[in-house]
C-alpha cells in the first residue's frame, strides 16, 4: 500500500502527524506526516495473512487531528488530520524486495 499525502499542521501550530496504519485491526505501519505543502510517500507492506476473502478494512488513527476553529483560523469545526492526495493498494511484485 502507497500514500501520498501530508499532515494538518494547522499553520505551523502543529510540527506533524502521527498516523498509525491498520489493517483488518492489526498494526502494519506508524507514520509521521509533516507540513501540508510536503506531499510525502508513505508505504506499508500488507502481509497476506490479514487478507480475507480478497477484502482489507484500512483504518488510520491520526494522533493530533485538529479543527481550524480551534486555533482561531476560521469556523470550521472539522477535525483534520491528514489530506490524501493518492492512495494505491496493489499486490506485492514477485522478487521485489517488500
Amino acid at each position: 500500500m502507497r500514500l501520498q499525502g501530508s499532515g494538518y499542521y494547522a499553520q505551523g501550530m502543529i510540527e506533524h502527524q502521527m498516523v498509525a496504519v491498520l489493517i483488518n485491526g492489526k498494526l502494519v505501519a506508524e507514520w509521521e506526516l509533516s507540513k501540508q505543502w510536503l506531499a510525502g510517500i508513505y508505504e506499508a507492506v500488507i502481509p497476506a495473512s490479514l487478507v480475507t476473502d480478497g477484502v482489507i478494512e484500512v483504518v488510520f488513527k491520526i494522533s493530533n487531528a485538529a479543527a481550524p476553529a480551534d486555533f482561531g483560523y476560521s469556523t470550521d469545526p472539522r477535525k483534520l488530520g491528514m489530506a490524501v492526495k493518492e492512495l494505491v493498494i496493489e499486490p506485492a511484485q514477485p522478487g521485489k524486495k517488500q
